[in-house]
């Protein structure tokens, strides 16, 4: 069980002991699924870059039952290359970088305001709030409002049930999260039609995507070359995969800006070099 995971990890005088007891290689139990360790280089090596011809991915029930079966990491071959494309090709455009920049300054600028006359800052919750709402503005284009705080307050009780027992009663942290998401995913599809039909409505020349809704939806109605096959992504994946995209801003990007402070705080040198090449 996981508490006998934790427990025999804190007796564990070192990491040389668990391996001597199970091995770099081992199998166990976790949140009540069946799974095998692995803690050796050369074997995390081969599974990583088996694209998918060997080990398919597998995660806990609980996060298979919250992102549902549309969800990015169930996808495998052309589709997962297609959306990864689209995003990463719109991610990386100089005019979108132009665009965002702007917002990420703004939006810092008026976080720095707010801080002025906090005396306990909380450097990890703080730039969950900037970049919650720089990635709904990215994925979304929704701006600081009522909007903004609603899909904020939901997905923070959605993202809570992703590591849980996969329990699904009323009143279990699964069940709680699900009906969360059941209110998100509402809302983003209302946004995600009520785009569509605008640009149904359109007759003017598309110009760059402003968002990733944007992206999605102009991928599914431009008619496909003579010489592939697209199937059209329906509104209920789309809506879903972007719910799923705004989960780096509530743990990854926080967490790694609040380490970045850590350490450039502990090193002047390497802080100072920062801020000369910033400058140039």
């Amino acid at each position: 069980t996981l508490c006998f995971s934790i427990n025999e990890a804190i007796k564990a005088k070192s990491k040389q002991t668990l391996f001597c007891r199970h091995g770099k290689v081992f199998k166990t139990h976790l949140l009540g699924t069946p799974i095998i360790v692995s803690t050796d280089p050369d074997v995390n090596k081969v599974v990583l870059q088996n694209h998918g011809n060997t080990f398919i991915p597998a995660y806990p029930k609980s996060i298979t039952e919250l992102l549902g079966e549309h969800s990015i990491l169930q996808m495998n071959g052309n589709l997962q290359k297609r959306l990864h494309a689209l995003i990463a090709g719109f991610l990386r455009s100089p005019q979108f970088k132009t665009r965002i920049t702007a917002h990420i300054e703004s939006s810092v600028v008026s976080a720095l305001g707010s801080w002025q006359h906090m005396q306990v800052l909380l450097v990890q919750e703080e730039t969950k709030k900037i970049t919650f709402e720089v990635l709904v503005k990215v994925l979304m284009s929704v701006g600081p409002g009522e909007d903004l705080e609603f899909l904020k307050r939901e997905f923070e009780e959605f993202i809570k049930g992703l590591i849980c027992l996969p329990i699904k009663l009323p009143g279990t942290r699964l069940y709680k999260s699900l009906k969360a998401k059941e209110r998100l995913l509402k809302v983003v599809k209302k946004i995600v039609e009520e785009r569509k039909l605008a640009m149904e409505e359109e007759t003017d020349e598309k110009g760059m995507a402003k968002d990733a809704v944007d992206v999605l939806l102009r991928d599914s109605s431009e008619e496909p070359s003579s010489d592939q096959i697209k199937q059209s992504l329906p509104l209920d994946f789309i809506s879903g995969n972007i719910i799923e995209m705004m989960i780096p801003g509530e743990e990854t990007v926080p967490m790694a800006m609040t380490l970045a402070v850590k350490f450039l705080s502990g090193c002047p040198v390497a802080l100072q070099q920062l801020m000369v090449r910033i400058i140039k």
